[in-house]
């Protein structure tokens, strides 16, 4: 049975916090799903009723959890080596890991993937290998069950699988660059048929790893889903919309995308100065906007199939989880589309668009399948959206499915969404009247998650901060008021009376704990059914899980500040139980019912 995270009966309130940020009592340098646990106990004793996620697919040399090298495979880094979860893995093999993890700092500062990819892959490659000695070899109960697996999740698994055998042979994921006999799955087939029985097994060796560590991590991930649910604690999962370039899913099914187009985002308002003067990135984006790079989907294609390659998706994460975030929902309407890959921005970011069109053969970066600029194509994005989007509702089930509808959204988008009982996000910074005032929380939907902000976005602490040394400097220089400092003012202003501070007080250039208690309280106390805060937001800190755009090896990489062990002991913890408690946010003790996921009612 799955937990409720959108009841409309019991609102409850939820951690974000990247897996891979949690810090437990015996990880390889990187949070995992026994660190998972330890977390959702922690929650469940503190009285949060869900656990935010990022997405858990297998990411490649990037390490963006949006950049996946495959949809459906879970990462590997996920997995706990622990001997009391992988049975594969002894003692002595675990002590032997933590003592090389232990004598390079692993453990300490942020995830260092190089070095912990090499040591964790090195001892599940040897858990492997006690598997297939011991089991495989010998056809043993357990290899039964290894081997229905292959066969339950074949639609998937072999084609991942090979993918990664040919990763591993050529050595990293882009497979464009790959020799022509691994470029294609035809060519695959062709040049495996050439090969002598020898290397034959020998690549379905390899195949059998890949495969083995995607059966132990499902199950490790069923059993912490199981465990979140004794605990009375939801989990919600993560889709992004774009598929990297470099998938497995694009390399094996490349007819359901399209891969002469780009997704990306238009140019935003900001002025930047003149291209000469500014770095080249910062140009692009300035002139054209921002290109992902992620291939669009053939939508026609996928239809001609009954979305079943997004049903799929949808049915596997939604065995680990009981509810998930759609990134970038706005996508399914019409999405903003470049007729180039990222990799040649460069050649791009000063042409016209006469020169433009001539070197795409007159096309320009424009939004697909039509703009919002007339009544007509508004209707029609709007039909061709909620098409798209049903089938996804009826595979998850109601109350199971919440879009991230920030940033400039079409006016018929929210009102598509809440006629699917798909929540949206409500960010108290962002919700304004028509008349520029702020939306209290009392006035929020209750189809709806409210956050002060996401993964994407400086925590609290660091904007107000920012805020304040803005106004800080202008003092020090007299300088008049410019748009900056007004903004900075503005934005202050609003948190300080979303948070419901006295109105004839003007609020603290310090981010105060009476300001911080007022804060969470606030949102606590809005009649969104979910209110999740960011981890750093609950206890006050400033560290950045992630810069948008930015391609540095600090990205993707910060870990939570203490154990979850100490958590405990933060001062925070004084007055944030009561808090859940009297704002009514605190798990019920019965499982609810699936029927009550969600409802539009009140």
């Amino acid at each position: 049975m799955q937990m409720n995270a959108m009841s409309p009966h019991h609102p409850i309130a939820g951690v974000l916090v990247p897996l891979f940020a949690l810090r437990g009592s015996s990880d390889l340098g990187v949070g995992d799903v026994r660190a998972l646990r330890e977390f959702i106990d922690w929650c469940a004793r503190t009285g949060f009723g869900l656990v935010n996620l990022l997405p858990l697919n297998e990411p490649g040399l990037d390490p963006s959890p949006y950049n996946p090298i495959s949809v459906m495979a879970i990462d590997p880094l996920s997995i706990s080596v622990h001997p009391d979860d992988l049975e594969d893995v002894s003692r002595e093999m675990f002590a032997a890991a933590m003592q090389e993890v232990s004598a390079q700092g692993l453990t300490s500062g942020p995830v260092r993937y190089h070095a912990v990819r090499k040591v964790k892959a090195r001892l599940l490659h040897s858990a492997f290998r006690r598997f297939a000695d011991a089991h495989f070899a010998r056809g043993t109960e357990r290899a039964a069950t290894f081997s229905q697996f292959i066969g339950d999740e074949a639609d998937w698994l072999r084609p991942y699988a090979v993918f990664r055998a040919l990763m591993h042979r050529n050595g990293h994921e882009r497979w464009p660059e790959w020799p022509s006999e691994n470029r294609n799955p035809a060519a695959v087939e062709e040049w495996l048929a050439q090969l002598t029985p020898e290397e034959r097994e020998k690549f379905e060796e390899q195949i059998r790893e890949a495969s083995y560590l995607q059966w132990i991590a499902q199950a490790q991930w069923l059993a912490t889903h199981a465990h979140a649910r004794h605990r009375g604690v939801a989990l919600m999962g993560d889709i992004p919309l774009g598929v990297s370039f470099y998938s497995a899913e694009v390399f094996a099914k490349p007819h359901l995308f399209q891969l002469d187009w780009s997704c990306g985002a238009p140019p935003d308002s900001m002025s930047v100065g003149a291209p000469q003067e500014i770095a080249p990135a910062d140009a692009f984006r300035a002139r054209w906007g921002q290109n992902w790079g992620f291939p669009l989907y053939h939508w026609k294609a996928m239809r001609d199939e009954g979305m079943h390659w997004w049903r799929r998706r949808v049915a596997r994460l939604h065995a680990l989880v009981d509810a998930f975030r759609i990134d970038h929902i706005l996508g399914f309407y019409r999405v903003y589309a470049f007729p180039w890959r990222p990799e040649q921005n460069d050649e791009f970011v000063s042409l016209d668009e006469n020169s433009v069109r001539a070197r795409t053969g007159g096309r320009l970066p424009r939004f697909l399948p039509r703009d919002d600029d007339s009544a007509e194509a508004r209707a029609a994005n709007k039909h061709d959206g909620e098409a798209l989007l049903r089938p996804l509702v009826e595979e998850a089930g109601a109350g199971t499915l919440i879009g991230e509808d920030l940033g400039c959204v079409p006016d018929y988008v929210r009102p598509s969404l809440t006629a699917m009982e798909i929540a949206g996000y409500k960010v108290p910074s962002w919700e304004m009247r028509d008349d520029g005032t702020l939306i209290p929380g009392d006035e929020y939907p209750p189809l709806s998650v409210a956050m002060y902000v996401t993964h994407d976005h400086p925590p609290l602490r660091a904007q107000w901060r920012e805020w304040a040394d803005t106004i800080r400097h202008a003092r020090k220089r007299h300088a008049h008021p410019d748009d900056r400092i007004a903004s900075a003012r503005k934005q202050m202003r609003q948190l300080w009376k979303f948070a419901g501070l006295p109105d004839d007080e003007s609020p603290s250039l310090r981010f105060t704990a009476r300001l911080h208690r007022a804060l969470v309280e606030a949102l606590l106390r809005s009649r969104s059914r979910l209110a999740i805060f960011m981890i750093t937001d609950l206890f006050a800190r400033e560290e950045r899980f992630n810069v948008p755009g930015a391609m540095g090896e600090e990205n993707w990489t910060q870990r939570m500040h203490v154990p979850i062990a100490a958590l405990d002991q933060q001062p925070q913890m004084r007055w944030l139980k009561s808090l859940l408690r009297k704002t009514g946010r605190s798990p019920s003790p019965a499982p609810p019912r699936p029927s009550e996921l969600v409802s539009t009612t009140d």
